[in-house]
């Protein structure tokens, strides 16, 4: 990938600024910021894989039918209320 050549390049480009005490602490600390952000990247592109997406499912699931259970319970009581 392209962070991966970016990183490895990193170091030669640091070099010249920061000198050779100051080049590996700052490749070291950017490349894990890098590759922190590109595992971030991945993982909210493939939700399916990583993410426990079936518990959300199952949350609205419940709410749905709680929701339905509800509306078919007022319902009910209206009805018997305009019969009376």
């Amino acid at each position: 990938r392209c962070v991966w050549l970016w990183c490895n390049l990193l170091p030669f480009a640091l070099f010249p600024i920061m000198g050779p005490q100051g080049t590996i602490p700052t490749s070291v600390v950017v490349s894990l910021f890098f590759y922190g952000m590109e595992d971030v990247g991945t993982r909210i592109e493939q939700p399916f894989g990583c993410l426990p997406l079936w518990q959300y499912c199952d949350g609205i699931e419940a709410s749905c039918k709680q929701l339905l259970a509800q509306t078919e319970q007022q319902q009910q009581q209206q009805q018997q209320q305009q019969q009376q």
